[in-house]
């Protein structure tokens, strides 16, 4: 368990931290573009949500990477691992092709959908610049799912902090047109995040071609398609694709309900929303480190191995976010005021809604880190289509079923929301962890 426990530890921990570093370049393009004006700040951040909100969906499709290559790893077949990579590759390419597509002509659809002109514009300006940084994005993350599964994620975190520097110059430079460079205003914020991520992408494929020890992978070399590979990774694609839309959608769903409450309920809701989500970056990094070391148990023919995994990831990310939630829960007050003064009495219904509504999350976060872990040991199992199942009928049938209902029919308000958002990841978790118990101990290599 111990050894588990430090194998587990050694996959998350880079991984969290490149996460928090990803995290850092979004608020560095939001303080540098704030700089042109609250209608500049307002675009940017409808844009990023739209294009992340896209690559968020589309990663399911490579997220089997790190499982197909963990197990070649584990078993010893160096090419397989990958031959596996360079199908990620391919299937990162073809899933980019639409996306980017809707992302060049979001405009008519944000005027369909009645948004600002002004806001619009200026959105436009940003995602025709930004736009291209999702094929490079899409490379990088295949990759990382290569170099983690092969022990080597710490190069990730050192790619991904020295991207937060990148980024940082080129947005002051591209935004304010500094050092002979035009003024580029809002796009060239967008332009900036492009370079990073080629930049990401190219250093991230230098190091997994060159560096001592991965050789043997041979990641670039002929037959450059596998067939079989490729559709497989498509099957499994769409069902973690729609839980991640399912995902997506519901907390926009949420931020609808909370409008329909009022003012104050959606700012508390984005309050507590933005804090629950930088601390989440950890059982997120543990969910991708079980798939892993599910995964290598699968390549190792042993179900002890598949069970431990699977178990103690499940357990560590739960005890983890108690002690967060405990923080949490005593301290509300001080973590609204991160985001809002307090002692203003403009801010009083906000802060009193926002105090609850992260009290709720430190419950919330508890089961929602439980029902991703097992989410992830299932998929290092290569179960995709029922957990994406359970979590369309836990997400949107208990939880935001049950949300509106205790919000609007007895009158909960915000707090109702987010007490039925928890008792459908509770009942989610529940069933998503008694999924692996049953198919871990079915599992046969």
């Amino acid at each position: 368990m111990r050894g588990e426990l430090r194998a587990l530890s050694a996959l998350a921990a880079p991984l969290a931290i490149a996460y928090m570093a990803e995290t850092a370049m979004g608020f560095t393009d939001s303080v540098i573009v704030a700089q042109l004006g609250a209608i500049h700040l307002a675009a940017i951040g409808l844009a990023a949500n739209v294009l992340f909100g896209f690559l968020f969906v589309c990663l399911g499709f490579v997220a089997l990477v790190g499982v197909l290559v963990a197990e070649a790893s584990a078993a010893r077949d160096p090419a397989r691992a990958g031959r596996a990579a360079r199908q990620g590759l391919w299937v990162a390419f073809v899933v980019s092709l639409p996306a980017t597509w809707i992302g060049w002509n979001l405009a008519p659809i944000l005027r369909f959908l009645g948004q600002d002109e002004a806001v619009v514009v200026l959105t436009e300006q940003w995602m025709q610049a930004a736009v291209w940084c999702f094929l490079p994005y899409m490379w990088f993350t295949a990759l990382r799912h290569f170099l983690a599964s092969v022990g080597r994620a710490k190069v990730v975190t050192f790619i991904a902090i020295g991207a937060v520097g990148v980024n940082f110059a080129a947005n002051y430079v591209l935004v304010f047109g500094e050092f002979g460079f035009p003024r580029l205003g809002i796009a060239g914020s967008g332009y900036a995040s492009t370079i990073v991520c080629w930049s990401m992408f190219a250093a991230t494929l230098a190091y997994a071609c060159l560096a001592p020890g991965l050789k043997s992978y041979r990641l670039l070399a002929a037959p450059w398609f596998d067939a079989a590979m490729y559709r497989q990774m498509i099957r499994l694609g769409f069902p973690i694709a729609g839980l991640s839309a399912a995902e997506t959608t519901l907390f926009l769903a949420v931020a609808l309900v909370m409008g329909i409450i009022g003012p104050a309920a959606l700012a508390a809701n984005q309050v507590a929303y933005s804090f629950w989500n930088f601390v989440f970056v950890l059982p997120y990094a543990i969910g991708q480190a079980v798939t892993i070391r599910v995964a290598q148990g699968v390549g190792l023919a042993s179900r002890i191995a598949v069970r431990r995994s699977g178990y103690v990831g499940i357990a560590a990310g739960g005890c983890l976010m108690i002690m967060s939630g405990l923080v949490m829960w005593s301290i509300p007050e001080r973590i609204v005021a991160i985001y809002l003064d307090s002692t203003d009495p403009a801010n009083a219904e906000t802060a009193a809604i926002a105090g609850a509504l992260v009290s709720i999350a430190a419950v919330f976060m508890i089961v929602d880190a439980v029902q991703l872990i097992a989410t992830g040991a299932l998929r290092g199992l290569k179960d995709a289509t029922v957990p994406f199942a359970v979590c369309l009928i836990g997400y949107w049938l208990v939880g935001m079923g049950g949300g509106y209902v205790m919000a609007v029919e007895f009158a909960m308000g915000a707090e109702g929301v987010w007490w039925g958002l928890a008792s459908g990841l509770a009942a989610t978790a529940l069933l998503l962890t008694w999924r692996f118990k049953v198919l871990a101990a079915r599992w046969a290599p």
